[in-house]
C-alpha cells in the first residue's frame, strides 16, 4: 500500500513539474517574440523577464530528478514476484537463523534436502521429500533478507542454498514459484537450486 501511495505521489510530482516546464517554456517562447517586436531602447525590461521562467525550468527539472529515482530495491522487486507456477521441487538446507549466526551450525554441518513446494491458499506451502547428498559453500549470510529485505529474527527459519546464501525459507519457496526464467536460481548469485530427477 506504501509504495503503490509513493508511486502515485511521483507520478503527480512528475506530471505537474512537466507542466510548471511547459508554461515556463511557453512563457519564455512569448517573452522572445514580444522582444522581436519591441523597439530597442525598452527591451532591458523584459530580456530580464527572460530569466525567471529559465529559472522556474531548471529549477523544477532539478527537483523533478530528485523525486523521479526509484525507490524500490531492484532485489525486493523480486522477492515480491507473485506465485505463478503450481509446483517445483527444490533443494535447500533448512534452519533457524540464530543457529548460523552464533556458529552452532556451519556450512560443512548443514543437511541438505530436496523440498516439493506447491502453491497453496496463502502463497507457498512446501514439504521436505528426502535428503539431498550436496555440500554447501561457505554460508553467504548477511542480517537481511535479500527477497524481502526484512531483517532476520533470531528464531526465523531460513533456507540455506547450495551456493551458500540464506533466505527466509518462505521468501524462497515463493520465489521458486514465481514465472520466472531464475525462479529456480539463487536471488542473489543465479545459481540453481532445482531439484533435477535422477535419469
Amino acid at each position: 500500500m506504501a509504495r503503490e501511495l509513493s508511486t502515485q505521489l511521483q507520478s503527480r510530482i512528475r506530471a505537474c513539474a512537466l507542466a510548471v516546464i511547459a508554461i515556463s517554456f511557453v512563457t519564455m517562447i512569448f517573452l522572445i517574440v514580444v522582444l522581436g517586436f519591441t523597439p530597442m531602447e525598452k527591451r532591458h525590461g523584459y530580456s530580464a523577464l527572460l530569466v525567471i521562467p529559465l529559472a522556474c525550468m531548471l529549477m523544477v527539472g532539478a527537483i523533478s530528478l530528485l523525486f523521479d529515482r526509484p525507490h524500490t530495491h531492484p532485489v525486493a522487486e523480486r522477492g515480491a514476484a507473485t506465485v505463478g507456477k503450481k509446483s517445483c521441487d527444490c533443494i535447500w538446507a533448512s534452519n533457524v537463523f540464530e543457529e548460523l549466526e552464533f556458529g552452532v551450525v556451519d556450512s560443512h554441518s548443514l543437511s541438505f534436502h530436496s523440498f516439493h513446494v506447491e502453491k497453496g491458499t496463502d502463497g507457498a506451502e512446501w514439504q521436505q521429500t528426502g535428503p539431498a547428498p550436496l555440500k554447501s559453500h561457505a554460508c553467504l549470510f548477511k542480517p537481511t533478507c535479500a527477497c524481502c529485505l526484512d531483517d532476520f529474527q533470531p528464531r526465523s527459519q531460513v533456507a540455506i542454498l547450495p551456493c551458500g546464501h540464506v533466505f527466509h525459507e518462505d521468501c524462497i519457496a515463493r520465489w521458486s514459484l514465481a514465472t520466472s526464467k531464475s525462479a529456480n536460481s539463487c536471488p542473489t548469485c543465479r545459481t540453481s537450486f532445482e531439484c533435477l530427477a535422477d535419469p
